[in-house]
């Protein structure tokens, strides 16, 4: 009899566990919080405690699991359900995962974690499309320790926009403030909160834009430090952006290639975004043109790109004792052939080298040079070839003298 209570114990107790999925909410710093929220500290704040509700399997308390972002630690307690967080030295943010200890598979819920001040929100703004046109601009910041560390808010401003006249601005102790801002060609101003009394933590800031964007205030590069200027190889791909990124909430964007589009394989555009891809040498024209959406005001910039095949030569052919191939530079490791090969009619393939993947990004911009040592072969007719794909070769006949 004892024996099959236990089991009946044992199987109570594990479809028990299976109901809960994980925490229903966390306690931070004396707050609760569920899944996805953002807990606000105090900035002057080391470490704080966090906590869960009290749980039971029906025999022991769930104790409390917390892992979190590696700017923050974990410091148990004498209780099961609290942990301490130690929070990053420099206020930077972070979040952590609550879970149950020992029962990794309930899963856990996610609360974010930070010491900067919120960004701001605009609760007054005008649509300013004249010239020398102004208006008043409100923000508020959703900052909950003003009484122990007072906020400031910091107005900046960028190309013909000014703020109260100028071109920064600081409303001293206050989660709210009011200014007067002056349109005089596209720009932008910009509001963060900065808390004094925690060597000027700043937050992130919230910006307005105005005017249309010409062609000295924007322009677009390739993502990803893949950006050579005006080279283009043929069956490159790039992925380009607006710089500066304007909001699709105030623009709407326009990509077109006017001239060269027989040039292009493939062309795609989004929003600030734009992908090209050179089929065939040649040249072509890639036009962003911008719209302020409230002003119907329009400007952009273009960029001209030239493509070539980037295939490979060789230096001092005839030659003796080496084969050397160059590669253009400002070339991407994407355009270069997989390997070399060196074959001759008589033996067929004598040597290999791979090519692609191997050299620095900064080694194939620069132009890269590629040595085969061929002093010990029979003198004669020889072929270097590029291996690209299954279906295309690039060939060069060697003459060793």
């Amino acid at each position: 009899m004892k024996a099959i209570f236990y089991v009946l114990v044992v199987i109570l107790t594990t479809n028990f566990r299976s109901l809960i999925a994980a925490p229903s909410r966390v306690n931070i710093d004396g707050v609760w919080y569920t899944n996805g929220q953002t807990a606000y500290v105090e900035c002057g704040k080391t470490s704080v405690y966090v906590y869960i509700d009290v749980i039971t399997d029906g025999v022991d308390i769930l104790g409390i699991d917390v892992t979190t972002t590696p700017n923050f630690s974990v410091s148990d307690t004498p209780s099961d359900i609290e942990k301490s967080l130690n929070l990053d030295s420099n206020k930077q943010n972070g979040y952590i995962d609550v879970g149950y200890e020992n029962n990794p598979g309930l899963g856990t819920i996610r609360v974010y974690v930070n010491q900067k001040p919120p960004m701001p929100t605009f609760t007054a703004t005008s649509t300013l499309c004249s010239t020398g046109n102004s208006a008043t601009f409100t923000v508020s910041d959703a900052y909950s320790f003003q009484s122990t560390k007072p906020l400031d808010l910091v107005w900046q401003t960028t190309g013909g926009v000014t703020v109260n006249s100028g071109t920064t601005y600081t409303s001293t102790g206050s989660t709210t403030s009011s200014v007067t801002i002056q349109y005089n060609s596209f720009g932008s101003v910009s509001v963060r909160g900065v808390i004094p009394g925690c060597s000027n933590l700043q937050g992130d800031a919230i910006t307005y834009w105005f005017g249309a964007p010409g062609s000295s205030d924007i322009t677009f590069a390739a993502t990803g430090g893949g950006d050579n200027g005006s080279s283009f190889c043929v069956g490159n791909t790039r992925n380009y952006q607006a710089n500066p990124n304007l909001p699709l909430s105030q623009y709407s964007y326009s990509w077109s290639i006017p001239s060269g589009s027989s040039n292009v394989s493939y062309f795609y555009s989004y929003g600030p975004n734009a992908t090209v891809t050179a089929g065939s040498t040649g040249g072509f024209l890639l036009q962003m043109s911008v719209t302020n959406s409230a002003c119907s005001t329009t400007g952009g910039s273009s960029r001209t790109f030239f493509i070539s095949s980037c295939g490979f030569r060789v230096a001092n052919n005839p030659t003796t004792d080496k084969i050397t191939a160059l590669f253009d530079a400002g070339d991407e490791d994407q355009s270069l052939p997989s390997s070399l090969r060196l074959s001759s009619e008589k033996n067929g393939t004598i040597r290999e080298v791979k090519v692609k993947g191997q050299y620095s990004e900064e080694a194939v911009k620069n132009g890269l040079q590629i040595e085969l040592d061929v002093h010990s072969l029979p003198r004669g007719t020889y072929y270097l070839q590029g291996i690209y794909s299954l279906d295309r070769t690039e060939s060069i006949r060697i003459i060793l003298q």
